[in-house]
């Protein structure tokens, strides 16, 4: 599904180009006296080029604490937008401390399509069959997320290393991306918040009656009507193979500021 970005594409290139000479910081070892976003950029030699993972910092952050974790997809849209909204919940002590993670997605458009890459990293299978390259898209952003950005955060910030304290965070073909993530993947998180899924694929489940993840579901009322069908298709299909998970619709359609509501509604359950 086609999704409209707040970044131009001359904005994301020139973050990338500065970006990308910055080198890994020290480790921070005072608390912060603001909180702050750090961004990063890493080579991936799964998707062989530069990606830029943006990373939201509580106020009081320290290398002498462990933090739960949340992986955003989409971060070029997450971080900065979200950033006042969670100092102002952790200041009240709403919940306790967490770091955020963007980890940002390719909205190059392929050419002699109407798609961006970020599509096809996204929703697995959707290439066509003869076309290698794009069918390769999935399986190494795939690999990209769920191996590389973790262990660039893991290395560089006190953030939780188990299932336990790792969560994820998707909208639109994001949350699609999620839906797929999870289902081969169970051990990487334990929650996962997909909003207005579009596109995931869960056909290759891995899941046992003990390692399966919580999936909070969340979708419009005025979103496209193939997008309701597919939710509530995954719904039922969790419903009957009775894991655990819950469905929430809000009045709206696709539409960031009703995700963001819908996140900081949620994470009162997830960070604890």
């Amino acid at each position: 599904m086609k999704r409209i970005f707040i970044l131009p594409t001359t904005a994301i290139l020139f973050i990338l180009c500065v970006t990308s000479c910055v080198s890994i910081e020290k480790a921070i070892e005072k608390p912060n006296s603001e909180s702050k976003i750090v961004i990063d950029t890493i080579f991936s030699t799964y998707l062989n080029e530069h990606r830029i993972i943006s990373t939201y910092l509580p106020k009081g952050y320290t290398n002498e604490n462990t933090y739960p974790v949340i992986y955003a997809t989409d971060g070029q849209i997450i971080i900065d937008s979200y950033a006042k909204s969670l100092d102002s919940i952790i200041a009240t002590k709403v919940i306790p401390e967490f770091i955020l993670v963007g980890v940002y997605s390719n909205e190059t458009i392929v050419p002699n399509s109407e798609f961006e890459y970020r599509n096809f990293e996204y929703i697995k299978d959707w290439a066509d069959e003869n076309d290698t390259l794009l069918n390769s898209r999935f399986s190494n952003h795939f690999k990209f997320f769920s191996e590389e950005a973790i262990n660039l955060i893991e290395k560089k910030y006190s953030v939780a290393k188990s299932k336990n304290g790792r969560h994820f965070y998707g909208t639109s073909n994001g949350a699609g991306f999620g839906v797929t993530l999870g289902s081969e993947n169970p051990d990487l998180f334990s929650n996962y918040l997909c909003f207005s899924m579009a596109g995931g694929n869960y056909g290759n489940l891995k899941w046992t009656e003990s390692n399966f993840p919580y999936y909070y579901l969340s979708y419009g009322s005025e979103e496209p009507f193939p997008l309701i069908i597919a939710i509530k298709e995954f719904d039922e299909f969790l419903t009957q193979k009775k894991f655990k998970h819950s469905l929430n619709i809000y009045n709206g359609g696709h539409d960031r500021k009703l995700w963001k509501k819908e996140f900081l509604k949620i994470l009162p359950e997830i960070i604890k």
